[in-house]
Parts: structure tokens; sequence; C-alpha cells
């Protein structure tokens, strides 16, 4: 299983372009104080809408605001009718981009030692982040992306983040998922187009479910959003079937490995399993584990198995062939001869030095350190093989033995 996942947060930003909308419409100046509506309390708010014709209100272009609250229950600022505001084109955010600031905002300064400032304005006004969240020196900006997007904009916004030293995570509509994708920026995508308190991640190897922003944020501040998993094999099902040599007449086991199980860092399990009819087979993966194939062979009182050769040495052929454990004889192709005749499967352990290729590990998830840490990108592994990430796999699969793989309980969907 690969895949993909995402962060979204969004943030307006001020542009020369007159059809760009940059409204900041939680935050407002009254007698040089910096009000941020969000957390303004029901009562000072009531009181806020009585008295700010007397002391003044002003939105960030130095216009006059006024408090106001949507029929979702969210506190604003607003510009007075008939503005001539050039600063904030385009009239108010939509509510859902709105609430999701508040929640993103409520979320940072819930957490330990974090300092969350709405709608934070660089001092050359190049940017301005929907949440910036602060920690000892670290500074993470909180984009939430509800119109639609172009990935050029996404890598733009997220590059003069980077110029600024500030991380950038982002929390996207699902109207922008291919663009957030395709850009390479770090998201996480709202769970529907009518609802932002819900997000979707996932764990490693798992399927995504919809999540609390609040939640979510807590992970993205804890670092715990990873794009790749830290993963090694703990063992493999192995395909064979005895086959005599016309040569020395001695038994080989013709093999081929269907199914790695694999476990993350942070502690979660997932199995590839070997394509069927793939075009393009490559057994360096059968020569890795050969020696613990053939431990484990003999133990369970099968005959040796058969070496994987590449005679051609042609680096654009890619046809192997198995030969007598003995004479050297070539058997036959070992992907189709290992399925003729009395096929049977073992479990092998041992196989910790099969390269996890990186395509089966680019796939973002929620990273828990479980007391072994968390996932790294670690170095870059094999190139990709003739697995996909099984759906079906019996998790309690027999170690020992020759049962066959049984349909799982558990089900996981695919990566890239």
């Amino acid at each position: 299983m690969v895949g993909r996942f995402a962060f979204v947060y969004a943030c307006s930003e001020v542009t020369s372009e007159p059809t760009r909308r940059i409204d900041l419409p939680l935050t407002a100046t009254r007698n040089g104080e910096r009000l941020e509506s969000p957390f303004i309390n029901q009562s000072g708010w009531v009181e806020l809408k009585k008295t700010y014709r007397l002391d003044g209100l002003l939105m960030s272009c130095g216009q006059d605001g006024v408090p106001k609250t949507s029929s979702r229950g969210l506190q604003y600022f607003a510009h007075k009718a008939k503005s001539d505001c050039i600063g904030h084109v385009g009239g108010s955010e939509s509510p859902q981009h709105l609430e999701a600031k508040a929640i993103i905002a409520a979320a940072v300064r819930a957490a330990a030692g974090w300092a969350a400032h709405i709608e934070f304005v660089s001092f050359d006004r190049s940017w301005i982040a929907d949440v910036l969240a602060e920690s000892e020196g670290t500074r993470i900006a909180l984009e939430v992306q509800w119109s639609r997007q172009s990935s050029a904009d996404f890598s733009s916004r997220q590059e003069r983040y980077a110029s600024a030293g500030i991380k950038c995570f982002w929390f996207v509509s699902p109207v922008n998922l291919s663009s957030a994708t395709e850009s390479g920026v770090p998201f996480l995508v709202f769970s529907d187009r009518s609802n932002v308190g819900s997000v979707q991640v996932r764990r490693a190897f798992g399927e995504f479910s919809s999540t609390p922003l609040a939640e979510a944020v807590g992970h993205v501040l804890a670092i715990e959003f990873k794009r790749r998993i830290d993963a090694t094999a703990t063992h493999a099902v192995i395909t064979a079937s005895a086959k005599a040599c016309g040569g020395c007449g001695r038994e080989s086991s013709i093999y081929y490995v269907s199914s790695i199980f694999i476990k993350s860092k942070c502690g979660e399990v997932g199995a590839l399993t070997r394509e069927i009819d793939s075009i393009g087979w490559y057994y360096s993966v059968e020569a890795e584990v050969l020696d613990a194939v053939r431990a484990t062979f003999l133990s369970e009182g099968f005959p040796p198995p058969a070496p994987i050769v590449h005679p051609l040495q042609d680096r654009n052929d890619v046809s192997h062939m198995a030969v007598c454990h003995r004479c050297s004889r070539w058997l036959g192709d070992p992907y189709s001869q290992a399925r003729k005749g009395n096929v049977f499967r073992l479990t092998v352990q041992g196989v910790a030095s099969i390269d996890i290729p990186i395509s089966y590990r680019d796939f973002s998830h929620v990273c828990i350190d479980n007391g072994h840490g968390k996932c790294r990108p670690g170095r870059n592994y094999g190139s990709k093989g003739a697995f996909f990430m099984a759906k079906d796999v019996d998790w309690d699969y027999p170690l020992k033995g020759k049962s066959r793989i049984r349909r799982s309980r558990a089900t996981f969907e695919g990566c890239r």
C-alpha cells in the first residue's frame, strides 16, 4: 500500500493582482489594541458591538470595521457598507474558511508551549498567514485553502514561507486535492465541502478516517505527520514446488516470494504481495532471502531451494532462471514453475535485510512514537519491483507449516 496524505491551512496573501481576495476578517484594532474575534467571549463581543462606534474599530487596511456574527455563530469583522478598500478585494471569506481559522488558532493555543497569531502579517506584507504558530523559535504557518488554487500557487506560497524560515502546512478543501498533491506541499484534506470540523487522517498502512481538525493540528505541531514509512521486513511467504533435475535427478524446490510482511517504526503492520502475471520480474528479493529460505525448507523436510540466476547478463533483459541446487542445470522460469505440481507455501523468518522499495514507503501518515521512535526517510531503497500493497492479507497467517493465505478481515486502501 503506498499512498498520499496531506495537510491543509490557507493563508491570505498580499498581491498586486486586483482579482485576488485577501480578507482578514478575524482581526481588527481598537485604541491601538489588536483584537482577535474568536477569542473574545460572548459578553465581551456584545459589549464591543455596543461601543465600537465610540472607540473606533479599524480593519488591518486602516478603514473602519464592524463586529458581526455569522449565521453559524462565528464572530468576525467586516468593512462598513460601501467601503472603497482596495486591500481586501472580493468580499468576505467563506464561513468555512473563517471557522477553520478559528478552530486552528484555538487548537494551537491549547497545545502546551505554543502561541497562535491569527492573520499574521509579515514585516514587508509579502505574506499573511491564516494562523502562525510559534514555540521556542519554531514557526509554522497553518494555511486554509478552501477556494480552488493551482499547484503553481501552492508551490510559490510554500516557497515564500520557506524563504522567510517558516514551515507551512495546508488544510485544503476536496477541490484542491489534485493541485495540492501535484505541488508537493504537506497538506490534509477536509472530510467534505460543507464541514470544516474534520480532516482525513490515517496511520501507516491504514485507511483514511475522519479526525477532528483540532486533533489534527496537534499532530502537526508534534511533527507526527510523516511522508514516508520507515519499514522493515519481518517475514515472507514463499510459494514453491519441488522439481527433479533432468541432469542429476536431484529434486530442488523452485520458489518465489509471494508476500513480504513489513512493520513500520511506529508499530503498524502491512504486507506487500507479488502481483499476478506482472510484466517485468525482478528476482533480487529472492536472492536476498535465499539463505533464510534454505534453512526453513531443510527444517521442514522440503528439497533445497533452487537458486535463481540471470543467465543473459543483459540489464535490459528481465529473464531469470531457477537452476538445480546441485548441478546448476536450468529448471525453468521460477514464477511459472513454482505454481506447477505439488505447490506448497511456507513462512520464512529472518528477512530484515530485504530492501523495501521507496515507492511502497511513500505513504503519508500519522506517526506516533510507540517506544521505538518515529519513521524517518532513511536511505533510498531499491527500485520498484512487481509487488503491490496487499488489501486482503490474513494478519494471523501462521508462521510455520504449509497453511495457505486466507482472506483477511482487515482491508487497507492502496497508496501511490
